[in-house]
């Protein structure tokens, strides 16, 4: 059985036992109601949301349950002049001060389809010896797409562009760039 129709019968399921616990007026205040609404849908623990009772009844699945509770928003994206919507997403950006927080962002590259991805982090004087940094941060990329190869491929003509803003001076910075394409991944190659 697929994903999708498995997903679709807990879905039926879960839904099901959350309308019953419901009279008809409540049901239609619920309607009206579109916090109320998300709370049933998505964010509810006790009893689970639809959503999240869906995820219980897979073995090796869950739901994210940390804060935020969505928490795929991208800082930045780029589309068509012309376009009415940020959709399709052209160039994905994310920016992240903490280098140890930057698998975070990484990660919300990896998750999204656009033709370029572009990551930002730092490398201060203050957190440690800068060839430590780089080689930290180039770790988190590669480990990042090496657990992201357990999914479907993306587009292999999907660019990566990560800058690495290494400061040579109080508040003065050098910045790396490290460019590869989806197809290749990070490989052996590094900052420059």
């Amino acid at each position: 059985m697929s994903l999708a129709t498995e997903f679709h019968g807990a879905f039926l399921r879960a839904f099901g036992r959350m309308r019953e616990g419901f009279d008809d007026a409540q049901w239609h205040s619920y309607w009206t109601e579109t916090k109320d609404w998300s709370q049933q849908m998505i964010y509810k623990r006790e009893p689970p949301a639809v959503v999240r009772a869906v995820a219980d009844s897979f073995d090796e699945l869950q739901c994210w349950e940390q804060r935020p509770f969505e928490p795929l928003h991208l800082d930045a994206v780029f589309h068509a002049k012309n376009s009415r919507s940020w959709f399709p997403i052209q160039v994905a950006i994310e920016h992240e001060n903490d280098s140890k927080r930057f698998p975070d962002e990484i990660r919300k590259l990896l998750s999204i389809r656009s033709r370029l991805k572009v990551g930002i982090t730092y490398a201060l004087i203050g957190e440690g010896s800068q060839s430590d940094l780089q080689r930290r941060v180039e770790g988190d990329i590669r480990r990042e797409f090496a657990d992201a190869n357990a999914l479907p491929k993306e587009d292999g003509t999907t660019e990566y562009l990560f800058l690495l803003g290494c400061e040579i001076d109080v508040r003065e910075l050098l910045w790396r760039k490290w460019i590869f394409n989806g197809a290749i991944g990070p490989g052996s190659q590094a900052f420059q």
